[in-house]
C-alpha cells in the first residue's frame, strides 16, 4: 500500500502564543507581513484554493504519499488569467477562488506577497521565479509582457521549440530555480507549442528547534490501509512547541529559523482520513487554538518524496472548473494576436523533511499551442496525518502534503 502525504506551505496571521519559539538574536527576528484588506482577502482566497487543490488532487491518486504546489500552481493561472477574456478568463479566476476581485488586485497582492515572502527570514532559502518560453515569430503582446515582467519578474525568452538545445535550456532553468530539486521538468517538447509558462518554488529552511540525529530510530508507522510499515522516526526530547489536541485530531507546530516559516503538522484521530482532508476547511484550522505552548517530546517520522501530476493536472484544474482553457475555443486575446490554447500542464514537486529542516520545490508548467486546467505532553504521529509549513503572518498557502504509511 502506498503511502500519502500533503504539505501545504503557507504564509499565515501572526499567532502571538509562545511568542519566543522561533525568534532569533540580532538583526533577523521574525516581522509579521502586512498586507491591506483587500491583500488580506486575495490571500486568504489563495489559501481556500489550497485546500480545494488538495482535495480534488488525492482523489485523482488515492491512497498515494501526496506532495504538491497549490501557490505555484495558482501563480501560473494567474499568469494566464492576465492573458485571457471572456469565459476562459472567468473561469481560470474562479478555478483559483479569485473570481471575486478584479485581476489588478490579485496582481497587487503578489506583488507585495513575494516580495515580503523573500525578506521573511534571511536564514531560510526561499526561491520564487516565473519566466516565459514564446516560439520564433509568436506576437505576444507588449501589455501582457509588461504585467509578467513587473508583476510575476518573469523574464521572457523567444526560442525554436524544434531545436534541440531549446530541451536543455529550459530544464536548465528549472533546475537551477529550484537547487536541482527538479532537473528534468521536460523529456521532449513538440515543435509545434507556440509558449511554455513557468513556475518555480523553492524552499529550504533549518528547524529552530533540531531533532538530534542520535534519537532517531526505526518505528511502526500505522498505514492508510491499516498494515504497519517500519519508519525512522525522529524524536525532540522535551521541547517547547505549539500545538492542539482534543478527541478528533492532533496539531503542532514546528518552526523554522526565526519563526517567520513554520511546517504544521495535522493528524486526525479516527480511521477514515480521506473523510477528515475533505471535510477540511480554513474555518476548521483557525478553530483550532494551537497557540498552546507547551513542552512535549515530539516524535516525527523522517521522510522524502517526490511527486509528478503528470498528465492528471488538466483533469484536475478542469474538475475545479477551468475547461474552456483547454479547447480550441480558449480565448488568450490579452497575451497573442495568434489563437491559442492549454494544451498540457504540469506540476514535479520534492519534499525532504529530516533531523535539520525541510527542503521543498515545486515547478509547474502550462504548455500552450494555436487553436485549429485536551493532554498532549507526548505527540507521536505515527499513523495518517497531513502537515503544513507556514509563515505566520498572512496566510498564504504554498505547499501541500499527506503520509499515510
Amino acid at each position: 500500500m502506498k503511502q500519502f502525504i500533503i504539505l501545504v506551505f503557507a504564509v499565515l496571521l501572526m499567532f502571538p502564543g509562545c511568542d519566543q519559539l522561533g525568534q532569533s538574536e540580532g538583526n533577523d527576528k521574525f516581522t509579521p507581513i502586512v498586507l491591506t484588506k483587500s491583500q488580506q482577502a486575495v490571500a486568504a482566497q489563495g489559501d481556500a484554493f489550497a485546500l480545494d487543490f488538495l482535495k480534488t488532487t488525492s482523489k485523482n491518486f488515492p491512497e498515494t504519499n501526496l506532495f504538491v504546489s497549490p501557490m505555484s500552481v495558482s501563480m501560473l493561472c494567474s499568469m494566464l488569467a492576465n492573458g485571457a477574456e471572456g469565459d476562459t478568463y472567468a473561469e481560470i479566476v474562479k478555478a483559483i477562488g479569485m473570481d471575486k476581485f478584479p485581476i489588478d488586485k490579485v496582481n497587487d497582492c503578489y506583488t507585495t506577497l513575494v516580495s515580503a515572502l523573500l525578506k521573511a527570514d534571511k536564514t531560510v532559502s526561499l526561491s520564487l521565479a516565473n519566466s516565459i518560453w514564446a516560439a520564433q515569430g509568436l506576437d505576444v503582446l507588449a501589455s501582457f509582457k509588461k504585467t509578467m515582467t513587473s508583476v510575476y519578474q518573469a523574464d521572457t525568452y523567444v526560442v525554436d521549440f524544434g531545436a534541440a538545445n531549446t530541451l536543455n535550456t529550459i530544464n536548465a532553468w528549472c533546475s537551477s530555480k529550484t537547487a536541482g530539486l527538479v532537473p528534468k521538468m521536460f523529456e521532449e517538447i513538440d515543435p509545434q507549442v507556440q509558449m511554455i509558462l513557468i513556475n518555480a518554488l523553492y524552499f529550504k529552511g533549518n528547524w529552530t528547534v533540531q531533532f538530534a540525529k542520535d534519537q532517531t530510530a526505526k518505528g511502526p508507522f500505522t498505514t492508510l490501509s491499516g498494515e504497519t510499515a517500519t519508519v525512522d522516526f525522529m524524536s525532540a526530547g522535551s521541547e517547547t512547541y505549539t500545538g492542539y489536541r482534543d478527541n478528533e485530531v492532533t496539531v503542532v507546530r514546528m518552526p523554522y529559523g526565526n519563526g517567520a516559516f513554520e511546517m504544521e503538522a495535522i493528524m486526525p484521530s479516527g480511521k477514515d482520513f480521506y473523510a477528515f482532508l475533505n471535510g477540511l476547511t480554513l474555518d476548521k484550522l483557525a478553530g483550532w487554538d494551537v497557540n498552546n505552548c507547551q513542552k512535549i517530546n515530539l516524535v516525527f517520522p523522517k521522510f522524502k518524496a517526490e511527486f509528478d501530476t503528470d498528465k492528471q493536472l488538466v483533469p484536475i484544474m478542469q474538475r475545479l472548473g477551468m475547461q474552456k482553457a483547454f479547447t480550441y475555443g480558449a480565448e488568450f486575446g490579452k497575451m497573442s494576436k495568434t489563437p491559442l490554447y492549454v494544451s498540457d500542464m504540469r506540476q514535479k514537486a520534492f519534499v525532504s523533511v529530516d533531523e535539520e529542516g525541510t527542503e521543498a520545490a515545486a515547478v509547474t508548467v502550462a504548455e500552450m499551442r494555436k487553436n485549429a486546467i485536551s493532554d498532549w505532553t507526548e505527540m507521536r504521529f505515527d499513523h495518517p496525518f497531513l502537515y503544513l509549513i507556514r509563515e505566520k503572518s498572512t496566510g498564504v498557502i504554498l505547499f501541500a502534503g499527506v503520509k499515510v504509511k
